[in-house]
């Protein structure tokens, strides 16, 4: 496996194969990358891939050990990149909203930020229209929010720059069952929701005071009508005075429901799983029974003597 090397720049300086690599692609998007000190010194704002995946980077750190003579390479993923920006709203508005082919919206908000010689996207003609992005999100939450709404999923990879591209999502929960079965490495964690009641306050002051209260369902979602009581509820406050609507406070309410929602995780090692982030997939635990269905969140890569392990990350819900 080669890994191609690049100046600050972007061009390209060199390739090496005796490395080691542990990088987190979508989790806390960043990598620690191990070469000799004997084979070649990587600068500061270097960049680095694999040709063929998502893997690689910008190198924000190093450091030495004059022992082994190895030195450590840390910084930040191609997702990491695009998460090191900030979408705000236009002056005078409280959101920013976009309208347009998914490769035209991202294009537009690259030139914005002046990454557009660094970063580029492939034509998709999937339509957005009037997409809300939330207040501040980064670039990368942006991106993959206005794709999930259409069904699609962001994809990256380098050659002649860094390249963001879309794909349908793929469902394989119906086809695939991962378990013990075949000796695979996996741990699974369940999760009850604890907040069932979440009291909302907006603007106003004392009995003026915006006030509204969402509650948690038997299926999982947040409605207005209340549905655990006695000891089995569970409330807390979501406090909010620069809500400038009813709907702006109600739609960070939905949030911290949907943040505290009944989940399960389930986490597989295996060398090659052949999936991307967001596709879908089905688990089963044969010591409990417990199945789920969910998207990969994460992929953690490993990479050591040639020789490459993939940890998934798969968050939904426990049925």
């Amino acid at each position: 496996m080669d890994l191609i090397y690049l100046d600050s720049s972007m061009v390209e300086v060199g390739m090496l194969q005796d490395f080691t690599l542990d990088q987190d692609v979508a989790g806390e998007m960043d990598f620690e990358l191990k070469l000799s000190a004997k084979d070649v010194i990587l600068g500061l704002g270097y960049y680095w891939y694999i040709p063929d995946t998502e893997y690689g980077g910008k190198i924000d750190s190093r450091q030495i050990d004059s022992e082994s003579n190895i030195v450590t390479y840390t910084g930040r993923t191609w997702r990491g990149i695009l998460d090191s920006y900030i979408v705000e709203p236009p002056s005078g508005s409280a959101y920013r909203t976009l309208t347009g082919t998914m490769s035209g919206v991202t294009s537009t908000l690259l030139s914005g930020f002046g990454i557009s010689s660094l970063c580029s996207c492939e034509t998709n003609t999937t339509a957005l229209s009037s997409f809300q992005v939330d207040r501040y999100a980064t670039l990368y939450k942006t991106l993959t929010k206005a794709a999930k709404s259409l069904g699609l999923s962001l994809g990256l990879t380098c050659s002649d720059g860094i390249v963001l591209s879309y794909h349908a999502i793929n469902d394989y929960s119906g086809s695939v069952e991962y378990s013990q079965d075949g000796g695979l490495q996996f741990r699974l964690i369940e999760q009850d929701a604890t907040l069932n009641h979440l009291v909302c306050l907006g603007s106003g002051e004392l009995v003026d005071r915006m006030v509204r209260h969402l509650y948690r369902q038997a299926d999982g979602t947040t409605g207005t009508t209340k549905y655990y009581t006695g000891v089995d509820e569970v409330a807390a406050v979501l406090d909010y005075p620069n809500a400038e609507s009813e709907a702006e406070l109600l739609n960070s309410g939905n949030k911290r429901m949907d943040e505290t929602a009944n989940s399960s995780e389930f986490e597989i090692r295996i060398d090659d799983l052949g999936i991307l982030i967001d596709d879908i997939v089905a688990a089963r635990d044969r010591i409990t029974g417990m199945t789920m269905k969910g998207a990969v969140t994460n992929i953690i890569v490993k990479i050591q003597d040639g020789r490459v392990t993939q940890d998934y990350t798969i968050g939904g819900l426990a049925t």
